[in-house]
Order: structure tokens, then sequence, then C-alpha cells
């Protein structure tokens, strides 16, 4: 059984346990900064995870390169890349090199991030994004308490990756029928990462488009090779596999928080997909968990 879910957040971390694989590592109850978080030998991030990051976050990769699907998206990242998460992003580790690597902050909560952000490594453009975070290191490390400072410092990070996004948008004199169903494959796929917990309806997606199911089936088949219940099955079952990680959680429970209206449901349609029956992989995860 693959894609073992766990939490990675603040509350998560046992700091001495963090620090035998990364160089500098500096937390607190609501922010945190790291540099050189290495996957090889970490016990939170390493190849083949998938992970649910409760915080937001800002990613640099420092050395390496990676495949990851975040939020239903899979992207090849390497050396000089910055990434930026919001709050409740699933991420999971398709693969990962040896010595991929990265430096980052998690956010503080009073920091809004509305949609994920990768931008690929142009040295000369993020060099301001790299300065800014080298002095966030530096305050957090010489005085972690001037939270009011840390906080600037971090806005100034968020701000600078979505001007550098915005700026490198391509420019179009007009709409075109391909650049229009993208459009709306994205919006789809924010919408699906974000509600396919409880909605496992094309008509959900459709109104909140704004579009007939008609049309959107047609537009997401066409533009991503896959059906809108592929999308959606795919981001409900990652949201499945992390509730079905937390300790506390029965079967009963998860089904109700999923909007499945018995527990036989849910078990049907996990093995549907899955082929084994979620008990069995809440038996197997838990296992893994006490045996590490």
């Amino acid at each position: 059984m693959a894609d073992k879910p766990t939490k990675f957040s603040l509350q998560d971390i046992q700091p001495d346990t963090m620090r035998q694989s990364i160089d500098a590592f500096q937390i607190a109850s609501d922010y945190a900064v790291a540099k050189g978080m290495r996957f090889t030998g970490n016990p939170y991030v390493r190849s083949g995870m998938l992970l649910l990051l409760k915080e937001a976050r800002v990613g640099i990769v420092s050395a390496g390169e990676a495949i990851v699907e975040i939020n239903l998206t899979e992207y090849q990242v390497t050396k000089g890349m910055i990434i930026l998460l919001p709050h409740d992003t699933i991420v999971n580790i398709r693969s990962a090199s040896n010595d991929y690597a990265l430096n980052g902050t998690v956010l503080l909560p009073t920091i809004s991030v509305d949609e994920p952000i990768i931008l690929h490594p142009e040295d000369d453009v993020h060099q301001d994004t790299f300065r800014i975070y080298d002095t966030l290191c530096t305050l957090c490390q010489n005085h972690p308490g001037r939270k009011n400072v840390i906080e600037h410092l971090q806005r100034a990070i968020v701000d600078n990756v979505c001007a550098l996004r915005t700026s490198t948008l391509p420019l179009q004199s007009s709409q075109t029928s391909s650049s229009r169903g993208e459009d709306i494959f994205r919006m789809f796929k924010l919408l699906v990462s974000r509600n396919a917990r409880t909605e496992r309806k094309v008509s959900f997606y459709a109104d909140q488009l704004c579009v007939s199911p008609h049309y959107l089936m047609s537009v997401i088949q066409r533009v991503s090779g896959q059906s809108v219940m592929a999308w959606v099955e795919h981001a409900a079952m990652l949201q499945a596999k992390i509730l079905l990680t937390t300790n506390k959680a029965t079967l009963s429970s998860i089904a109700e928080d999923m909007n499945f209206p018995t527990t036989t449901a849910f078990c049907r349609w996990f093995k549907r997909i899955e082929g084994f029956p979620p008990g069995e992989y809440k038996n197997h995860t838990s296992y893994i968990k006490n045996h590490k």
C-alpha cells in the first residue's frame, strides 16, 4: 500500500528530531524557518510520502530535484525554484533525488495565501526574494520574539513571489478557446482540492464555475485527458487517506465527515477505487507509524 499520509504542522514536529536532518532550524508556536532541510534521513518528509501541510509556507529548493503533486498538479521541482503553498495543501512526494533539500519558512497564521505558486529558477529575478529570506533567518535566530518584524518579512516574501508570478504570466490580447479551457481547468482543480472531501458531484463544480455539467466534462476531458470524476475521486481519496491516519477517527466519523450517507457507502467507495477496504488501510498505516 503506497501513499502513507501524515500531517506536517508545527504542532506535530519534534525540534530535536527535525534538527538531525537540517542545517539550521528555528521553531516557535506559530512560525518556523529552516535552512538545508534534507529528505534523506528525515522522518517528516521523504520520497513516497503523502503530506497534509496545515500551515501556509514558502519553500526554496536548495539542491537536487523531485517530482511532487501539489493539490492535484504534478511538478518537477529543481534547485532555485520557489514554492508558495496555502494552508491545508496536500503534497504527494512522488520521488526525490538523494541530495534533495529545501530552505523555507512556515508562515504566521495572519498571512493569507490563496493558491499554490511555483516559480522556475531564474537567479537574477529571484535574488530579492533570497535576500529577504536570508534576513528573515538571521532575525529569527537572533530575535525570535520580534513577531511584528518577522511578519513583515514573511509578508514581503509572499508579496514578492506573487508579484513575480504576475509579471511572468503571458500577455494575451484576446482569450482563445484553448486558453479559456485551461483557465477553467485551473479553477476546477482549485475548487476540487478545496471541496472534494464533501462534494463529489459534477453539478456542484459546474455551478461553481457557471457552466453546464456537459460543457465542464467536455473541457476537462479535452484539456487534461481525464474525466471530471477521475479528478474529484483522486482528490477525495487523498482526503480520505489523511483522515484514516488520524488515530481517533473511526470509519463512521470519517464517512460522516466526507458526506457519505452511511459507513457502508464510504467503505464501498474506498474499496472500488483502491481495491481493498478502508479499515485495512487504516490498520496498515497505524502499524507503520507504531513501528518506525
